[in-house]
């Protein structure tokens, strides 16, 4: 991140801070502007999918896993490989990140 000034600013010492602070950033920053930034309009989806909002659903699964590792000094469960991504290795063959 860059200050006001153009300092660099290091907001996080390692990946582990940065999921410790996860769930105080959602509580802090996303509920709120979900509800004031952004006129609680979420509640629409779970108007519209009969009472579920898949997508706040799947944010607090996952805030409360994060809580549960925290609680339990399991944080380094979280470490798992990324979902393959399909063709990336065709794209990455065919030199399509390469610079001209």
């Amino acid at each position: 991140m860059h200050t006001a000034s153009g300092e660099h600013k290091i907001l996080y010492a390692s990946g582990v801070d940065l999921l410790q602070k996860t769930p105080v950033f959602f509580e802090s920053d996303v509920q709120i502007r979900l509800e004031k930034n952004f006129h609680s309009v979420y509640k629409y989806a779970a108007a519209h999918f009969g009472g579920d909002n898949l997508y706040l659903d799947a944010l607090n699964h996952n805030i409360n896993h994060i809580r549960t590792l925290i609680a339990q000094s399991n944080i380094e469960a979280l470490r798992r490989l990324p979902p393959e991504n399909p063709g990336i290795r065709e794209f990455l063959q065919d030199g399509m990140l390469k610079t001209h």
